[in-house]
């Protein structure tokens, strides 16, 4: 850990043992720790912080999201991370459209590093060194272990119908990202060969014919297949490009097994090179006792 580091941290918690715990995470980085809204908007007028952490739930009914828009209102540059101890899919997603940079749940078994790293991606980003790919450089990379392409999760552009086998593609490619210990993307509105086809035929399937209409399809889709409780390990973003729309879905490593079902049962999924496959009975134990140590 450089502890050069030039960036100031501002914690806000109402909880003085959180509040320890983040300060004994981040030994190395010059944090200040708050447990109220009012004596942080202060300090934000007195000092400059590059990251803000706050509890999703703060005093007096006040919401880390809402205390961040006042923030920004003073320090429109500050980032933010959000802890939570009770996920809840709708603040997510609106934590991440307000430019938050990360949705961390405080009941995860491997929060210190997640939060380390959260803490470090966000300062890369702001050295200008985020190594976090384009959609044009994601796409030239081509499919692999941590990357797979899809042309569209509803329309079937060769019997130019509805097709709902496709959506348990979908279901089991995310599966099997989530599955991994390395996560991955998917990129949707991409044929094999890395063209970009766009999203406009899906599009016009939904009740709601746009981006906001697909990224609420996507997510009743995948958390109603695979589970509310894995929102916290998905992110779903939309790239405009010249030739239409591309939707990446951003799987994390799963804190555990995202099972698929249907007609014949349960069945684990995972990546095999640049291909999804289903594991045998015996083989879902024996790689769930290696994936998910106690």
């Amino acid at each position: 850990m450089n502890e050069q580091v030039p960036h100031k941290i501002l914690v806000v918690d109402d909880d003085e043992r959180w509040l320890k715990n983040i300060k004994r995470v981040l030994d190395g980085y010059d944090v200040t720790l708050l447990d109220n809204a009012t004596d942080a908007l202060s300090i934000l007028r007195e000092q400059s912080f590059a990251l803000t952490i706050l509890d999703m739930r703060l005093d007096a009914g006040l919401s880390g999201l809402d205390l961040f828009a006042q923030m920004q209102a003073i320090a429109p540059s500050l980032q933010a991370l959000i802890l939570t101890g009770f996920p809840d899919i709708k603040s997510m997603r609106r934590s991440f459209k307000t430019g938050v940079l990360d949705y961390l749940e405080k009941g995860s078994p491997d929060l210190s590093s997640e939060l380390k790293l959260a803490v470090k991606d966000a300062f890369a980003a702001m050295h200008g060194t985020d190594v976090t790919p384009t959609i044009s450089e994601l796409i030239a990379k081509g499919e692999g272990e941590t990357l797979e392409f899809k042309t569209s999760a509803r329309w079937d552009t060769r019997n130019n119908k509805i097709n709902k086998e496709l959506e348990k593609v979908i279901i089991r490619t995310v599966a099997s990202f989530l599955n991994s210990e390395k996560g991955g993307r998917l990129l949707i509105g991409v044929d094999d060969d890395g063209n970009v086809v766009g999203l406009e035929a899906d599009y016009q399937t939904l009740q709601r014919k746009d981006v906001d209409g697909y990224e609420n399809y996507l997510t009743n889709l995948l958390l109603g297949a695979l589970g509310k409780d894995l929102s916290l390990s998905l992110a779903i973003t939309f790239h405009k490009t010249e030739a239409g729309d591309v939707c990446e879905i951003l799987a994390r490593p799963a804190p555990r097994a995202a099972f698929v079902s249907d007609e014949k049962g349960e069945h684990l999924f995972v990546r095999t090179g640049n291909s999804t496959r289903a594991l045998s009975t015996r083989e879902a134990i024996e790689y769930s006792k290696v994936r998910w140590k106690a």
